[in-house]
């Protein structure tokens, strides 16, 4: 379900061709396996990654959906706002990091609501949770776990020093169980509203699809309250990936 909403959205956002969007779930899905370590998911991932690189070389004007996202950066590129080649990059990063992530955080939802039962009825109860819930989700499972970022400037770090230049593990998901900002912070708690957690990153650092991420996170929620009694599901197992965290498949109880 997760899978299947993501793809249309995406698809249609971005206006691909048929050939596109056929490959999208598998270029999507190689992406932050490469981004991590070099083991076998990784090198596996390199022919996949390299077949969404020769995709978008070829992809023209003529193959998109008038009015999307493609197109509109193609028209960018004819009237001299950006090159041919950083419009058809443009295009790889709308379709590599856009499935994935929200697809895990689509799934993960799903499972701290069939662990709470009192929390999905209350939110049946009160739709103007809805919201709140989709942050306190990625609070808890941010899909992108870390990130390395470079110091731009020396500074300190508890009783260390991080010195300009050098690479720090930025730990989301850390962050967003420290103790010390969110009370009881491996709970599920639809009333927290966590708005500052970092698992759409932070300041320019951001995520690029924030918004779409939660659009979807809530239009999702609020379908499963008008249609469904109640969530319940079984013990999922944890998708293997060099980034990622969330599930490789979620059925119910």
């Amino acid at each position: 379900m997760a899978s299947h909403l993501q793809l249309i959205v995406v698809a249609r956002l971005i206006g691909l061709d048929s050939g596109g969007r056929a490959r999208m779930l598998r270029w999507a899905a190689s992406t932050p396996d490469i981004l991590g370590v070099l083991n076998l998911r990784g090198a596996l991932a390199i022919p996949v990654l390299l077949d969404l690189d020769r995709y978008s070389d070829k992809l023209k004007p003529e193959r998109v959906t008038l009015g999307g996202w493609a197109s509109m950066l193609f028209e960018a590129a004819a009237n001299g706002i950006l090159s041919a080649a950083k419009a058809n990059a443009t295009i790889i990063d709308c379709v590599a990091p856009s499935l994935d992530t929200t697809i895990l955080a689509d799934a993960y939802m799903l499972r701290p609501l069939g662990n709470t039962p009192r929390a999905f009825a209350a939110i049946k109860a009160d739709r103007n949770l809805i919201p709140d819930v989709a942050n306190e989700v990625v609070r808890l499972a941010p899909p992108i776990r870390a990130f390395n970022r470079p110091a731009v400037a020396d500074y300190p770090a508890g009783a260390e020093i991080v010195r300009k230049g050098q690479r720090v593990l930025v730990v989301d998901a850390s962050a967003n169980r420290d103790e010390r900002r969110f009370p009881d912070p491996d709970m599920f708690e639809i009333r927290r509203n966590p708005r500052d957690q970092i698992g759409w990153g932070y300041g320019v650092h951001s995520c690029a699809g924030i918004y779409l991420v939660r659009l979807e996170l809530e239009s999702l929620l609020r379908a499963l309250v008008l249609h469904v009694d109640r969530v319940e599901t079984a013990q999922p197992p944890q998708l293997r990936n060099n980034l990622l965290l969330g599930f490789s498949r979620l059925k119910p109880r």
